[in-house]
């Protein structure tokens, strides 16, 4: 506008008008800088009126970093088997967003992600009536806690002019009724299945099936070791990795179990097998189980 102005002057000033010029005000400039102070005051307003922060305690912080190790999202946009992917808040059945985009104000700090600007993962009820969650849920206070969408509210004390980009805001409500429990998330686990107490009663060059099964955790197993003594002395050992050895051991994939089995053959009369089994997740998290078989 003002470069405008200047080419007009002179263009006037050449044909022989009047040396006096008109005055072009610059709107663009005054209504940008009036948007920038609407959105500065109520940005002040709205900090202002923050509630007093969530403080987490040492047991509550524990159990929520677990749950948020088990609630990252590890599908793809089209998967249901996302921890808590579905949940239920204030009678509203919600579902996991697989990559959120939308955000809301919050009116206090969130306690993990240290924000009052956070971004939603839940979608509740029908097009009509629909409702959005927003943030990292969290334990406190022995409840599970999310934000959900309000009405919207202007902060107290917002000097003039006061205005905003944010379209949402959202308060802190418990989640109810949470499916897969948190405390029935299953961990990384192994364990032999039939492990025998007392002298299996085979004849010589049979063998004694040890059947044992694998518990995935929050994360893949990738690994899985054998180790077998035989009458006190090392007899042989096995290790099988995901990356090379899928066809000889199906590794279960998180929150998944496989069912197994090895053997140990009967070669004399008074036989005794030590047999040791170990197994690592992709975090190198790593459970064994063993067992003792005597002919």
């Amino acid at each position: 506008m003002k470069r405008i102005s200047v080419i007009f002057f002179l263009l006037f000033s050449l044909c022989g008008g009047s040396s006096e010029t008109a005055t072009v005000e610059d709107t663009t400039t005054t209504s940008t800088l009036n948007a920038e102070l609407s959105n500065e005051n109520f940005k002040k307003a709205w900090e202002e009126n923050l509630t007093e922060p969530i403080k987490l305690s040492n047991e509550e912080q524990v159990k929520t970093n677990q749950l948020i190790e088990l609630w990252d999202w590890k599908g793809d946009k089209t998967s249901k088997d996302e921890y808590l992917w579905e949940i239920e808040v204030n009678g509203y059945t919600c579902t996991r967003i697989w990559n959120s985009m939308g955000y809301a104000w919050i009116t206090e700090i969130h306690p993990i992600e240290n924000d009052y600007s956070i971004q939603h993962t839940y979608k509740c009820g029908a097009e009509e009536e629909r409702i959005w969650l927003y943030g990292v849920p969290f334990f406190y206070q022995q409840h599970w806690w999310i934000y959900q969408k309000v009405e919207f509210v202007w902060p107290e004390n917002c000097d003039e002019p006061c205005g905003t980009f944010v379209q949402n805001i959202a308060k802190r409500f418990k989640i109810e009724n949470p499916q897969n429990l948190f405390e029935e998330v299953p961990i990384l686990n192994i364990e032999i299945t039939n492990c025998p107490s007392d002298v299996v009663d085979i004849e010589i060059g049979e063998s004694f099936k040890i059947e044992f099964f694998v518990q995935a955790g929050s994360s893949d197993v990738t690994s899985i070791f054998y180790y077998f003594e035989l009458n006190g002395e090392y007899y042989s050992r096995l290790p099988l990795d995901k990356e090379n050895h899928s066809d000889y051991f199906d590794f279960p994939t998180w929150h998944n179990i496989t069912e197994s089995a090895t053997f140990v053959e009967k070669q004399a009369d008074g036989d005794v097998y030590y047999i040791y089994i170990d197994v690592f997740d992709d975090e190198l998290n790593s459970v064994s189980t063993e067992c003792e078989v005597k002919f």
